[in-house]
């Protein structure tokens, strides 16, 4: 993010293309990622808002199913065993590193499923379907549903948008 503006713009972006998932993207790419996200006509700078919503559809996130009990006994949690799961499936070797490993995994699920969520490349989403444990795998989506007795449409995203929201800061 400019820390002056307090917007992202093209070079904040560029700089941190690698951490989004966004680095083999070209310079026309992203410039016309800004230009598509920008609902509020200040050309060439994206709000907040406008890069959640904008990073939510350009991204390749995916909702990973994992069977807990083919977690090694090495792992103190779930969370270390996506984390080293997603380390072990990068792309690059610049990607083996811890930071950007956790930056991949967007939130991980224990609940109602177990797994994770995590931006992934298709040939990381095809090395993590030969990983210990992997059960299923689904493109994560923005879903819109048009609310009976009004005259609006609401857009509700299926997984939490605060970790987006966190790297526009970064940005």
């Amino acid at each position: 993010m400019d820390s002056d503006k307090g917007v992202i713009t093209f070079e904040s972006l560029k700089k941190n293309s690698a951490l989004l998932g966004l680095q083999e993207w070209s310079d026309n790419d992203l410039y016309g990622m800004l230009k598509e996200g920008d609902f509020d006509g200040d050309i060439g700078a994206l709000n907040q808002m406008e890069f959640c919503v904008l990073i939510l559809t350009e991204s390749n996130t995916y909702i990973v199913h994992m069977d807990l009990s083919a977690m090694p006994k090495a792992f103190s949690s779930h969370h270390s065993w996506y984390l080293a799961t997603l380390s072990s499936i990068s792309d690059t070797i610049h990607d083996r590193s811890d930071s950007l490993s956790s930056s991949k995994l967007v939130y991980a699920y224990s609940n109602a499923i177990n797994g994770f969520s995590a931006v992934l490349s298709s040939s990381e989403l095809k090395a993590i379907k030969n990983s210990p444990g992997y059960l299923s795998s689904i493109k994560d989506m923005i879903k819109s549903t048009q609310l009976t007795r009004t005259n609006f449409s609401v857009s509700i995203t299926i997984m939490g948008h605060r970790r987006f929201q966190t790297m526009a800061r970064m940005l």
